[in-house]
């Protein structure tokens, strides 16, 4: 195989249509890394074989283009071809695997599919060979101390790391009460948060309760990461229309909701949002959503009713109603709310606190859709112009 400069194949990094700039960065660093190191590209290939294969790595190319789709890596031995697609926290598109396998096995004969993603959630659409990148991790972490040459290899291994694909470390109760100070703790709250968000979009139990409501998780349930575009909160929202809408995350920056119980010397909240679509009525005071004032209505009045009565089937929650605020916020009246360190108490690896934030989810969330008057009042709302 042909060696080359690294500089220059991160040079041939590049936007492209559904990936992110890190999924891009990662394929053009491990592709380089596997052409360059001969020894760890083969014993990387008899672990995607599951058996030693002594035959000879003939190429590994970026960028292939197969009938007009680019699979992010191709791997060709002197008796077998692979593709590869590699995620970091996105999903496939629809068939994207099986148009590479399609378009390859016309190219090539017969491919071998990889799929590398950043959780086993990501696993979908039947690749031949599933991982993860702490899988990858793992196995360079592995073979490190065994190899003649480890040019990059480690460094390839910090990159993972860094970036929350490989072996992270759970929330520890200091960096959870004291928030502010904790250097790294919102970025490792994100990566425990998108996880849960990964697990809870294709949880059962949640297809279930959206089942509940005659609604599906396709269309509703989305990510709210990004704290500075989505208002000091970070999570999973259930129902994109507020009418009502419902949130499951944390909220770790009171500006926007102007809780004023937020205390940050206990630390940051997991909480249960129920949120509405406002505008202003005719006479500019009222805000409501469409023609119904929310504030008013005797259905509403008896969901809190009911909330309040069913919190004792979800430990530790406590009901807060934002309306009972000298200067509330109406677009997020009801708010269950815990602790997060509570919530994670016992937890001992970043495994069982995602575990546990599922699980929590799952109850909270339950709370609202089996009741009547949500249901009712989702209903009632979704109709109103």
């Amino acid at each position: 195989m042909k060696s080359d400069s690294l500089l220059v194949s991160l040079s041939k990094y590049r936007p492209r249509d559904g990936h992110t700039p890190l999924e891009n960065f990662i394929t053009e660093s491990f592709a380089w890394i596997l052409r360059n190191n001969h020894e760890f590209a083969s014993e990387f290939l008899n672990k995607l074989c599951g058996q030693p294969d002594t035959s000879k790595i003939k190429s590994i190319d970026t960028q292939v283009c197969l009938s007009g789709t680019y699979p992010d890596m191709v791997v060709q031995t002197q008796s077998r071809v692979f593709l590869f697609e590699h995620k970091t926290y996105t999903r496939l598109s629809p068939n994207q695997l099986g148009k590479y396998r399609e378009y390859g096995n016309q190219k090539y004969g017969s491919v071998t599919m990889v799929l590398i993603t950043g959780s086993k959630s990501q696993h979908e659409q039947y690749p031949d060979v599933a991982l993860t990148w702490l899988d990858v991790y793992v196995f360079i972490m592995e073979l490190l101390s065994s190899l003649t040459t480890s040019t990059f290899l480690k460094e390839f291994a910090d990159l993972l790391k860094e970036h929350g694909l490989g072996p992270q470390p759970a929330l520890s109760y200091e960096s959870m009460i004291s928030y502010l100070p904790s250097k790294n703790f919102r970025s490792d709250l994100q990566n425990i948060l998108w996880k849960v968000y990964e697990a809870v979009r294709t949880s059962d139990r949640i297809k279930s309760l959206y089942n509940s409501i005659g609604e599906v998780v396709e269309g509703n349930i989305k990510w709210n990461g990004d704290i500075s575009t989505f208002w000091g909160r970070v999570g999973t929202e259930y129902l994109s229309v507020w009418r009502p809408g419902l949130f499951v995350g944390c909220i770790v920056e009171s500006k926007d909701h102007r809780n004023t119980y937020m205390d940050y010397s206990n630390g940051i909240d997991y909480c249960l949002v129920v949120s509405f679509d406002q505008k202003v009525s005719e006479n500019g005071n009222t805000k409501h959503y469409g023609l119904i004032d929310y504030e008013r209505d005797h259905v509403y009045a008896s969901l809190v009713t009911e909330i309040q009565s069913s919190i004792a089937d979800v430990d530790g929650y406590e009901l807060y109603n934002h309306l009972n605020e000298q200067d509330p916020n109406r677009w997020h009246p009801l708010y269950l709310r815990r602790s997060l360190s509570e919530v994670l108490k016992g937890c001992e690896t970043q495994e069982d606190q995602v575990a546990r934030l599922v699980t929590d989810a799952e109850r909270l969330f339950s709370v609202l859709v089996a009741s009547q008057n949500f249901k009712e009042l989702r209903k009632k709302y979704m109709v109103s112009s």
